[in-house]
Formats: structure tokens, C-alpha cells, sequence
């Protein structure tokens, strides 16, 4: 993985070249306080092992239970009115209604 444009002194680096990189300037500038060794755990692809990165993304909710919008009262509506219960084995129509809920 790269560094995209926006990543300015840093873009089209390897993200690793890129890391060094940071930290070398950060440490040039007299910005850096310390590096220390961090275990954690990252995600990797189950084929190649390569750890998979998480990307940040713009955040964006929505309120179920407006009164003026409701979203969740149509959902609601139709899995009371138009599921047959008999049918299902695993949830009950509580169940159901209350993960519609949330």
C-alpha cells in the first residue's frame, strides 16, 4: 500500500518507507519525545498474512426513533404485520421487534 496525494512530502511512499520517514523528520524537527516498542493486535489477509489496515472514513448516524422521522417504525411495522412466526424458528416476534428496535 501507497500513500496517496493527500499524504503531501509522503505521497507515493510505501507505507512503511513512509513511517520511517515520518519518524525521522518528526525526530529531525525535535517533535519526537520517544519511540517504544507496542504490541497489539492488527488484522491480516488469510492468504498472504499481509496486516490489513484500517481506513479512516467520514462517520455518519442515524436517529432511529425521530419522532417528526421515524426510520425504525416502518421496519417495525412490516415485521409485525408481514412475518409469519410460525415459520421461524430461532427468534420470537419480541425478538424479532426488538432487534428492529435496537
Amino acid at each position: 500500500a501507497r500513500i496517496n496525494a493527500n499524504g503531501g512530502p509522503y505521497a507515493g511512499l510505501d507505507r512503511y518507507q513512509a513511517r520511517k520517514r515520518i519518524l525521522g523528520d518528526l525526530k529531525n524537527q525535535g517533535l519526537l519525545e520517544k519511540t517504544q516498542p507496542y504490541r497489539h493486535a492488527v488484522g491480516g489477509c488469510q492468504r498472504c498474512k499481509t496486516p490489513i489496515e484500517p481506513r479512516l472514513s467520514v462517520q455518519w448516524f442515524c436517529r432511529m426513533n425521530d419522532p417528526r422521522n421515524s426510520l425504525a417504525r416502518p421496519a417495525i411495522d412490516v415485521v409485525v404485520q408481514d412475518v409469519d412466526f410460525s415459520q421461524v424458528v430461532a427468534f420470537s416476534e419480541l425478538e424479532v421487534v426488538g432487534v428492529v428496535r435496537g
